[in-house]
């Protein structure tokens, strides 16, 4: 089960004041994280398992994306 707070919050991104909610959902709900193209794809997908084992995220496969990285 998943909670929402019906509450909308603001926060000031990029000149843009973008609207958000907060959503708690299972550890269990996240299976999957995709990293998109970028110049250090392994050195992202490292930081990214080494934070998810860090908050109790063991059970998440990280890959990195197919779509080759262009300048």
């Amino acid at each position: 089960n998943y909670q929402v707070k019906n509450e909308i919050n603001y926060r000031y991104a990029n000149n843009l004041i973008i609207p958000y909610t907060i959503m708690y959902l299972p550890k269990s709900a996240l299976k999957t994280i995709i990293i998109g193209p970028n110049l250090d794809a392994e050195r992202v997908k490292s930081s990214i398992c080494q934070y998810l084992r860090h908050k109790g995220f063991d059970h998440v496969e990280v890959i990195n994306s197919e779509i080759p990285y262009r300048d």
